[in-house]
């Protein structure tokens, strides 16, 4: 299985707003990041330079797709949008059939990566959290929004907060969670390394172990 936690534009937006933190007591995601110097790890040097009118034209491609597939799923139709424009960033050559499976796939992971959360770690986010998370997010970009979430909200013919709100609730979702399972994660680890385990390393150990979660449950399912 590839990796997502490092490479995919979805998970760019997701560190891009998880970097902003929370309202709460703890340090926001961007300090933790700055004080280890490692916050350039999540861009790909790769991705090429588009515009919010590429983003936005991009996203109208996809969308005509799925309703010509009649795809109603709104996970796999959010997931399959955000999977080709970063196929179309990092110049990776691939059917829309193939990239629908790579939705399907990344969908999958992204279940399991809340459920573990929840199961193990007994976190969840709240929807006041969630709220407050959106919130904040647009407070802070205010007149500076990213041209990706400008163009893919006109390509999906919302406004920015509706974008914010909707399309891209469950980034905001995984931030809240991300908030609370990083101090955890940080601990865990720390404890069993005489290293001292870096910020930006916790993506990669919980990424693992989000991908042991799901050979368990598949493997349970055979049975």
């Amino acid at each position: 299985m590839g990796t997502f936690l490092y490479s995919s534009f979805a998970t760019f937006i997701f560190l891009l707003i998880a970097m902003t933190g929370c309202q709460n007591d703890s340090p926001p995601i961007k300090e933790q990041f700055e004080e280890n110097e490692e916050v350039e790890i999540i861009f790909d040097n790769e991705i090429e330079d588009l515009n919010f009118e590429d983003y936005r034209n991009i996203t109208e491609e996809a969308n005509e797709y799925l309703n010509d597939e009649n795809i109603d799923d709104p996970d796999i139709r959010r997931w399959f949008i955000r999977e080709k424009i970063s196929h179309l960033q990092n110049r990776i050559q691939k059917t829309n059939e193939n990239i629908l499976e790579d939705a399907k796939e990344r969908f999958k992971y992204e279940i399991a990566w809340r459920e573990l959360a929840e199961k193990r770690y007994h976190i969840h986010a709240s929807e006041t959290s969630i709220k407050e998370q959106i919130e904040y997010n647009l407070a802070l970009f205010g007149d500076e929004m990213p041209e990706t979430i400008i163009g893919m909200a006109e390509g999906l013919d919302m406004t920015v907060e509706e974008f914010m709100s909707e399309f891209d609730r469950d980034h905001a979702e995984r931030s809240v969670i991300w908030q609370k399972l990083m101090p955890l994660l940080m601990e865990k680890y720390q404890q069993t390394t005489d290293e001292v385990v870096e910020s930006f390393q916790l993506g990669q150990l919980y990424e693992q172990e989000v991908y042991d979660y799901l050979e368990e449950e598949e493997e349970e399912a055979e049975e």
